[in-house]
């Protein structure tokens, strides 16, 4: 082709291949974290072709970790350890809560239980000590939060020349989170679950349907990172 320059041809070679490989990743019926994703694979495939990397990331492998199921240990002690990179993963948090929505529709329909042995896959990887240590840290989360706002709101009261709590106050919000959390490690068998207000089985069905569905786009977003993790996708 007269005139044609090395940066045309490359910008044309990218474009195209960025659509062959977007229409070629977008499934049909694509939620829009599938489309992110093919979206981040079509740029991913321009970037390799135009040779656009990058050192990977030295927080990479412990940021991978965090989200995913992987642990350093085999081991179940290792969710007692106190290294960041041994604490329980976001995805298994995901589980989590998708765990005590199930246990709570098996409670409203007890039927479902041996109807819906599909419900539990999920959460194959979610075991007694994993849960023991999740309600744990969520507890201590809750306590630093509820410590946080307590301090916060006294000083702005003293700033203001106002009385600031007494500490018995934070005493007793301590204790009703304590108490919260003895409530549900009863719950860990999966049979005394105790429900709170009126709640509706479809209601809470729908509610697992859509944790599954941030579950599987939170693993898209792993696959995606992990993709990335040596290419530069913002070069031009």
């Amino acid at each position: 082709m007269k005139g044609l320059t090395a940066k045309v041809f490359r910008t044309y070679n990218a474009s195209i291949t960025f659509q062959q490989q977007l229409d070629e990743n977008t499934p049909e019926n694509a939620t829009d974290a599938e489309k992110l994703a093919a979206y981040t694979e079509a740029n991913r495939m321009v970037a390799i072709l135009c040779n656009h990397q990058r050192s990977v990331s030295k927080n990479h492998g412990a940021s991978m970790e965090k989200m995913s199921d992987k642990v350093s240990q085999p081991s179940h002690a290792s969710y007692h350890c106190d290294s960041d990179h041994l604490r329980p993963t976001q995805l298994r948090g995901l589980k989590y809560q998708r765990m005590k929505l199930r246990q709570v529709l098996f409670t409203l329909d007890p039927k479902l239980k041996k109807k819906r042995k599909d419900l539990t896959e999920l959460e194959s990887d979610i075991d007694d000590e994993f849960v023991e240590y999740w309600e744990e840290e969520l507890k201590k989360k809750d306590i630093e939060k509820v410590t946080k706002k307590f301090e916060k709101d006294n000083e702005k009261a003293e700033a203001e020349g106002g009385k600031p709590a007494p500490a018995s106050e934070l005493t007793k919000s301590i204790k009703e989170i304590e108490k919260e959390y003895k409530e549900l490690a009863k719950e860990r068998d999966g049979e005394n679950i105790s429900i709170k207000g009126n709640k509706d089985a479809d209601k809470v069905l729908a509610a697992i349907e859509k944790q599954d569905e941030r579950i599987q786009n939170f693993k898209t977003n792993i696959q995606t990172k992990e993709k990335g993790k040596d290419v530069a996708l913002g070069t031009r």
